[in-house]
């Protein structure tokens, strides 16, 4: 697991995308691992994220706020629950 989420990552408020953490050993993708996504209490007012339910690996980022009326960037984190290893989604929700 690294931090190789895409960059410039926007989202519509009032809308949802889904999202899959996967880690790697090299090249090579594991199955197993188990991960948590984290919201950094600054940033609960704008956006959430739920485990998707009967997955390890998938969740939903939800876009519920902007702060002052504008585009709003927002940074939630993903953690590997085996390792600890941690990978950094920064995104910004738009009008």
């Amino acid at each position: 697991m690294g931090s190789k989420f895409a960059k410039n990552t926007k989202l519509e408020n009032e809308k949802t995308f889904n999202v899959s953490v996967a880690g790697l050993v090299g090249q090579t993708k594991t199955n197993d691992d188990t991960y948590t996504a984290e919201v950094a209490s600054k940033y609960q007012n704008y956006v959430s994220v739920t485990p998707v339910s009967g997955g390890t690996n998938k969740f939903i980022v939800n876009a519920k706020g902007l702060k002052n009326n504008k585009d709003t960037k927002v940074t939630v984190t993903f953690k590997c629950d085996q390792n600890g290893k941690k990978a950094n989604l920064s995104l910004t929700i738009t009008k």
